[in-house]
């Protein structure tokens, strides 16, 4: 292995480390948010609720962003733009057949997850407007695969810190104005923030060819 590859290897764990880092502090931050403007019960209460969408979110995905990641790393790696495009629409094509599905699933669960898990039905509507979540998540998910298999770690770290920040400042807004009412608007918003963020850095560069696949491509496949 040269010295390229190790100076590669180096930066790449330096970007990695110090965006989790980063993100892990604005965690602390935004725990501390909630703590202050919505006291014990506003934590509790948002703790619940990501815990249920990520519980939800994490079956529809089904395992298929690590698999995305070595597909792109694969079609990346022969050179051939056209493999490259075709794996990256059915990536998406992907995600964002599962997303559907796992919000469906979130949203048929919202009323039966209300009463069992809260003892009443007061909270399914905000229950039911949590499964976009399911949706934004899987979604951004698959776009962090195409940058991950695309090598594209810097991108990656960027786009976590990004995305993380503006789900603060806004969610933090969301809760300020809001309060407890607005703890499902701010989780929504994080989850838009990492759509945006991260489809925007895959349709910069050499990401462009993930904007630029046709479904047509991708049902092919």
């Amino acid at each position: 292995m040269g010295t390229g590859s190790h100076s590669s290897i180096l930066k790449a764990t330096a970007w990695t480390g110090s965006s989790q880092v980063a993100v892990l502090a604005m965690g602390l931050v935004r725990s501390k948010l909630t703590a202050v403007l919505l006291g014990p019960s506003g934590v509790g209460l948002t703790g619940t609720y990501l815990t249920i969408a990520g519980f939800i979110g994490g079956i529809a995905e089904l395992g298929i962003p690590p698999s995305g990641v070595r597909a792109v790393a694969e079609a990346c790696a022969t050179g051939d733009e056209a493999k490259v495009r075709r794996t990256a629409a059915a990536l998406r094509a992907a995600m964002l057949a599962t997303g559907v599905v796992g919000m469906v699933v979130a949203l048929a669960l919202a009323y039966p997850v209300s009463v069992m898990t809260f003892g009443s039905r007061e909270r399914w509507v905000d229950l039911a407007l949590l499964s976009v979540t399911v949706l934004l998540a899987n979604y951004a998910s698959g776009q962090r695969a195409f940058l991950q298999g695309a090598q594209r770690v810097r991108d990656v770290a960027r786009c976590q810190v990004v995305s993380t920040f503006a789900g603060l400042v806004v969610g933090g807004g969301l809760l300020w104005a809001f309060g407890e009412r607005g703890i499902v608007a701010a989780l929504v918003a994080n989850g838009v923030a990492a759509v945006v963020v991260f489809g925007r850095e895959t349709r910069r560069g050499g990401g462009s060819v993930a904007a630029g696949a046709s479904w047509g491509e991708a049902l092919r496949d």
